[in-house]
């Protein structure tokens, strides 16, 4: 099956910029795109009561309605490519149908807006993302901002494990003209106990400035191991990684962070830890999320 871009709105004023954002990828690589609605169970139970209206026909015009709605999205961002559009009006929750969904279609890229209503609301406060983002089988975008042209510059974060050498990859596959920007978060496992011990601040700070060499000796070998610009910007730092992930890309005026999923090493699960969804929630920059 061809690769395809599946993104999925809520109808909200603020819902456009993930539309719009996958409809460049779809233009930019030729990919069919997929826009979605799930409704979520209970709602039509409640407007039955409001309105007075036989189920059936109830159900039967607010899908009505919500298939013109989306026909008219797709129409708005037509002339940015020729792919072939679809849309689809989904029952049920909303993580769980639109992984069901990307798995059917075997997408290349999930595309969600981070502001709205209801179910992208709660894409804020991390349940919502952190359920989405584990159970959907490719990676997940979540657009923040605006679109405004292609990325520019992506920040990749790497501990150089194979999901973070598989996100960098995908990076360069969906954005082949985007800068690069290399962070390695320096882990210095034994430093917590080093200063309990009361072993000497120089000895504690050689042992972290050791780490970081050894983190820009890898970081070269990855460049070159990847044949990326001799001029990719590498950047070690030690301290928080989700701050550190946030600060520089603010510092490195970078309009995409890719993190990976999974992790190994010190940071076994980067989802089930804190740093992917910390990111999500506290960075103003659109995030991927690799696999």
């Amino acid at each position: 099956m061809n690769p395809s871009i599946l993104t999925a709105t809520d109808l909200s004023e603020h819902a456009g910029a993930a539309i719009a954002r996958a409809g460049t990828l779809a233009a930019a690589h030729g990919w069919p795109l997929h826009l979605s609605h799930v409704i979520h169970p209970g709602l039509l139970e409640s407007l039955q009561a409001l309105l007075g209206l036989a189920p059936q026909e109830l159900g039967e015009q607010h899908e009505a309605t919500i298939r013109q709605q989306l026909a008219e999205l797709l129409a708005s961002i037509s002339p940015h490519a020729d792919t072939a559009s679809h849309c689809a009006v989904l029952h049920g929750k909303p993580a769980d149908m639109l992984a069901h969904q990307a798995r059917e279609l075997a997408a290349r890229l999930l595309v969600v807006g981070a502001h709205g209503q209801g179910f992208f609301n709660a894409l804020r406060l991390g349940s919502t993302a952190a359920r989405l983002i584990r159970r959907s089988p490719c990676p997940v975008l979540v657009v923040k901002q605006a679109a405004a042209g292609n990325y520019r510059r992506a920040l990749v974060a790497t501990d150089f494990f194979p999901p973070a050498l598989a996100a960098l990859r995908l990076t360069r596959e969906l954005l082949p003209d985007a800068e690069i920007v290399l962070l390695h978060a320096v882990e210095t496992p034994f430093e917590g106990k080093m200063q309990h011990a009361s072993i000497a601040g120089e000895l504690i700070d050689r042992y972290r400035q050791d780490a970081e060499r050894e983190g820009l000796t890898k970081l070269r070998e990855l460049v070159a191991s990847e044949s990326l610009p001799a001029d990719t910007a590498q950047l070690t730092r030690h301290g928080d990684i989700a701050r550190l992930i946030i600060d520089e890309a603010e510092a490195q005026d970078c309009d995409l962070i890719v993190v990976g999923k999974h992790g190994l090493g010190p940071i076994e699960d980067f989802l089930l830890g804190s740093t992917t969804l910390n990111v999500l929630r506290e960075s103003n920059r659109d995030v991927l999320v690799s696999l």
